[in-house]
């Protein structure tokens, strides 16, 4: 890559009829000599008219000595001193952020945006945004920044960083790491409804039904695993009945959480039928002493 160095040529010899005529300067350069003095001869690489000049062709890490003399209408000046210049690398600094700053939910898009800085122009080429060594995308320079932006971080948080590749007379950087947190995205369970019962003494609760509402991203599988309930009260009448333990299952459930255990609407328990027995011997009539009988099926267990 080339350097564009810029060396001042502060010239101003006097002109005919003691007027000061803005000079014409030639700037010679010429490569290292082999013995290392450089004396000469130089080759003209331009006539600039301000006191300016940038040498366009001069390589990183070769060594180059310069001379400047002015012209006017009286002719040429003798050579200026010699100037060695070793062209190099300048440095660039590369920063990094996020919008929205530093936390999103999952599924959510998040924004990058890189910043080279360096000095004389601005910065051009390319920069790669990683998280670790596994790239997530690239983006161009324009005006000194690049973005990036993506909406399938998983949850969790990501170290991101930005690398500028250099280009021309820019050395490369990378920025310092980006935490950047991605939160569950939250869903919903609708439709749970329990089934009504004859008293048995317990308050569990028969649940059914249920849909998973929130939205996935993408093609996202998860799947709603089923918990328990359980009825307010043991006896007999109509209670609340709550849900509990239910959960997510999926390939993608670690990017998602319950906002909440499904809302479950009130259900009956009824009272249970008393079943009487009982034997005799026969007598001809109907009639059956109370003392004979039995009762069964109050607790569900006979």
């Amino acid at each position: 890559p080339r350097n564009r160095q810029r060396r001042r040529a502060d010239v101003q010899p006097a002109g005919a009829l003691g007027h000061m005529i803005h000079p014409t300067a030639i700037i010679h350069p010429r490569a290292e000599l082999a013995a290392g003095t450089a004396v000469g001869p130089y080759s003209v690489i331009g006539n600039p008219t301000s006191g300016n000049y940038t040498d366009t062709t001069a390589l990183n890490g070769t060594t180059y000595h310069y001379v400047v003399s002015a012209v006017n209408t009286a002719g040429e000046s003798t050579n200026s001193n010699q100037v060695t210049v070793i062209p190099s690398l300048q440095p660039s600094t590369t920063t990094l952020a996020s919008s929205p700053v530093s936390t999103g939910t999952y599924g959510s898009s998040v924004t990058f945006t890189a910043t080279v800085s360096v000095s004389g122009m601005p910065a051009t080429g390319t920069v790669y945004f990683k998280e670790g060594s596994t790239l997530l995308g690239i983006g161009s320079l324009s005006a000194d920044t690049a973005t990036f932006s993506t909406s399938t971080l998983a949850a969790g948080n990501h170290s991101i960083t930005a690398t500028y590749e250099g280009e021309g007379n820019y050395a490369s950087s990378v920025s310092a790491p980006l935490v950047f947190a991605v939160s569950q995205k939250l869903l919903t369970i609708t439709g749970v409804t329990a089934s009504d019962k004859v008293y048995d003494g317990t308050t569990t609760a028969t649940l059914s039904g249920g849909t998973l509402s929130g939205g996935l991203v993408g093609s996202d599988t998860v799947t709603m695993v089923p918990g328990s309930g359980a009825f307010s009260s043991a006896n007999v009448g109509t209670w609340a009945v709550t849900a509990t333990s239910y959960s997510l299952g999926g390939a993608a459930a670690g990017n998602y959480q319950l906002s909440a255990q499904p809302t479950v609407p009130n259900a009956t328990i009824t009272a249970r039928p008393i079943q009487l027995s009982g034997t005799r011997i026969y007598d001809g009539t109907t009639t059956a002493q109370a003392g004979i009988l039995t009762r069964g099926g109050i607790d569900g267990s006979r």
